[in-house]
């Protein structure tokens, strides 16, 4: 019978004990605003928006979106696929984490020390299962490298014969019910002014990433 070690980390200490530590913009500051991908479903393509340099880009893909722009540290293949259910786990190990709120700094370096994931981002956790216990949103400025990476680790943990579960916490709840009292200001004052759209609407069921949350 194949030994199961679970690793479970409340992050909520860690991570806001370190956020000082992270290089996020700041309101008011010079840095440049980089956000996405948004990815929907329209008109039986996918329309790609993203955000680099303050300037809002537009690209529309048949069926499959390789993203390799700059605003990601990764490349990410995206396409218009569902991913298998989970029906049952049977694994040697499991890595389970919670509380990113955007701070994707914190949450590389520790998939990095568990060996989740390798120096360039690559599922490297063979037939593990990695268990994300929700609030990837809010408080931090990096929800979308967040959110990014998990669905490339999907792809390549199914491959490799491993799992990523990612839960809803309360934090998904507030953002499907329009409560956005810790969103960070550069999502609601840059991206949801250059895409025109509320910052719910960003993760609609039309979209890559609301259809998977």
């Amino acid at each position: 019978m194949k030994k199961v070690i679970f690793v479970f980390f409340l992050l909520s200490s860690l991570l806001w004990a370190t956020y000082n530590y992270i290089s996020f913009p700041q309101d008011g500051s010079k840095e440049s605003w980089n956000d996405g991908p948004y990815i929907f479903w329209e008109n039986d393509s996918l329309q790609v928006y993203f955000i680099q340099n303050d300037s809002l880009y537009h690209k529309v893909y048949a069926d499959t979106v390789n993203f390799s722009e700059s605003i990601l540290p990764y490349p990410v293949k995206i396409a218009k696929t569902k991913f298998p259910e989970v029906d049952s786990l049977s694994a040697s190990k499991i890595f389970a984490l919670s509380d990113v709120h955007g701070q994707f700094g914190v949450m590389q370096k520790l998939l990095k020390e568990a060996h989740v994931i390798d120096d360039d981002f690559n599922w490297s956790f063979a037939d593990g299962v990695l268990v994300v216990v929700g609030d990837i949103f809010d408080r931090g400025a990096q929800v979308n490298q967040s959110f990014w990476l998990l669905y490339k680790l999907r792809n390549q943990a199914c491959q490799a014969g491993g799992c990523v579960i990612l839960l809803r916490g309360n934090h998904e709840k507030m953002i499907q019910q329009n409560d956005l009292r810790y969103v960070n200001d550069k999502y609601l004052a840059k991206t949801c002014k250059l895409l025109n759209k509320k910052y719910p609407q960003l993760y609609a069921t039309n979209s890559i990433l609301g259809k998977w949350l």
